[in-house]
């Protein structure tokens, strides 16, 4: 069984201690995951122990979020392609949480070093947790 078939097997509930409840208002900020301390993985493993699951769960409101290697700001909830227009991928297309959802992502902690995120209006509050071991 792969590492990750092995992690999605086996998911973990929210711990004590190990669960962030981020204020998210409607200005795209980054925060720094490289620091975090995600199921025993830190940022700079470089064994495939450097991925790790993780669950977002947007609460009041519908968060927008993208995961990045570097600082950014340009979460923009309104930008798209134009009709007719040629299909190009942008930095500031993000991800749509809706309100009381939460969805879970495997995480490479090299390359998604930093959480961006912003609501469209207004303010919600999104639950972060690794939900997945590391083996």
């Amino acid at each position: 069984m792969s590492l990750a078939e092995e992690q999605a097997a086996n998911t973990t509930p929210p711990r004590r201690g190990k669960v962030l409840a981020l204020a998210i208002d409607s200005t795209a900020r980054p925060y720094n995951f490289a620091t975090l301390d995600l199921a025993g993985i830190t940022q700079g493993d470089r064994t495939q122990q450097q991925y790790v699951f993780v669950t977002l769960q947007a609460i009041t409101a519908d968060v927008y979020f993208y995961f990045a290697p570097a600082t950014a700001n340009d979460l923009d909830n309104t930008a798209s392609i134009s009709a007719g227009s040629a299909l190009a991928y942008a930095n500031t297309y993000g991800w749509r949480l809706p309100q009381n959802e939460e969805r879970s992502f495997r995480l490479d902690r090299n390359q998604d070093r930093f959480l961006v995120v912003k609501t469209a209006s207004g303010s919600a509050t999104l639950l972060i947790a690794a939900s997945s071991e590391s083996f």
